[in-house]
């Protein structure tokens, strides 16, 4: 048998071969990771993505190695207050602020929302993609 390739869905390589058992009692490949399935590992090795198009996961997960490779990437703009000026009497040396006691600041963005976010995108794709 050929070597399978890692997960269209979730890019694992823990994949069973014979891991998943169809209707008419024939063997496919299975991503032990995602749960993704397909009907032959020769059909599982021969999947194209169309032009424009990715293949990502339902739902990102730290187990899956998203939360490493994404956490730290996104910042927004928040408007914070110095801790260390006396808003009556700021200090222009002030290393947090300049002496300006409110100022525009950059947060991460926490992980909760950034799997938010994707499982909308996710839901939107599918959304589109059921009514064409």
């Amino acid at each position: 048998m050929s070597e399978l390739k890692p997960c269209p869905f979730c890019g694992s390589r823990d994949v069973d071969p014979d891991g998943w058992l169809n209707g008419l009692g024939e063997r496919g490949p299975e991503c032990l990771s995602c749960g993704a399935t397909g009907p032959t590992v020769k059909r599982w090795n021969s999947r194209s993505t169309p032009e424009g198009m990715a293949l990502v996961p339902r739902e990102i997960t730290a187990e899956s190695g998203h939360k490493a490779g994404m956490i730290g990437d996104f910042h927004e703009s928040v408007s914070m207050r110095c801790t260390e000026c006396d808003p009556d009497d700021p200090d222009p040396d002030c290393e947090v602020c300049d002496g300006l006691v409110e100022f525009e600041g950059q947060a991460p963005v926490s992980w909760t929302t950034i799997k938010a976010v994707h499982r909308r995108v996710i839901e939107i794709a599918e959304e589109v993609s059921h009514a064409s």
